[in-house]
């Protein structure tokens, strides 16, 4: 079967019946980042969540990029490890233990907090692979900022970036590597918090970044399999959603939305 990235809004809004026909045409992939967002959302959406979830394959990116740094090879194939969510997390009275509490306040203050941090500081300097010049398109009209992030689906646009950030094996990457699409995904959050945030007088959203950092993950795992579910999809530019995202980098990729 084909590998499927299921974001939470699809899972949490989606319904178990559908999600079920699903699974029976595709492999279910989420990112750490699902468990973050499952185990940090209020308990009504996290019983809508994991109500009845299929089996489904985690996938801990921060370790494949790792393991592309070591080896200098792309991670074409995913070993897979079949999971499932345990019932009781569905229960209306589940409560994490301290152990996990501790976990989930780790990953926040030593991961999530810090790449907001990152983002905030993006809008100042601006992206690595960019000059200054073309930088300017990020305040023009929405088709011209469309236009300009789809020079991101370029291989020599994503090595530049790559050479720019001294990755190792910036000259070999394509889009059989994983970190070509995470430096995808990121260059073009990127290019939407100058547009978003660029101007000084315009307020930063740290909730609007940490819901990003958590999209990346979703973002980079689907351009990587070629398939992502989402909801995210509205038809306002300026949310610029994840589906809007995904088919910036790749057009040819699949996504479903309902």
């Amino acid at each position: 079967m084909r590998p499927l990235v299921i974001d939470k809004s699809f899972a949490q809004s989606i319904g178990i019946e559908r999600l079920i026909q699903l699974s029976r045409g595709y492999h279910f992939l989420i990112p750490t980042a699902f468990y973050y967002e499952l185990f940090t959302t209020e308990d009504r959406k996290r019983r809508m969540t994991a109500q009845g979830f299929p089996e489904f394959q985690r996938v801990h990116l921060p370790r494949l990029l790792q393991q592309e740094r070591e080896t200098g090879k792309p991670m074409v194939s995913l070993d897979r490890k079949v999971m499932g969510i345990n019932p009781a997390v569905a229960e209306e009275d589940f409560r994490l233990q301290s152990e996990e509490h501790i976990v989930l306040e780790r990953h926040e203050k030593e991961s999530v907090e810090p790449r907001v941090d990152f983002w905030i500081e993006v809008a100042k300097t601006g992206v690595p692979g960019f000059s200054n010049e073309e930088l300017q398109s990020c305040s023009g009209t929405p088709d011209q900022f469309a236009a300009f992030c789809t020079t991101l689906r370029a291989r020599y646009r994503v090595r530049r970036i790559a050479e720019e950030m001294g990755y190792p094996h910036a000259s070999k990457l394509n889009e059989r590597w994983i970190h070509f699409r995470h430096l995808q995904a990121l260059a073009l959050q990127g290019l939407v918090v100058l547009r978003k945030y660029g101007n000084p007088k315009n307020l930063i959203s740290r909730e609007n970044l940490e819901h990003d950092v958590q999209d990346l993950e979703y973002l980079t795992l689907g351009l990587h399999v070629g398939q992502l579910a989402t909801l995210e999809n509205s038809k306002k530019f300026e949310r610029m959603p994840m589906k809007w995202r995904f088919e910036i980098l790749e057009p040819r990729g699949q996504v479903i939305t309902s």
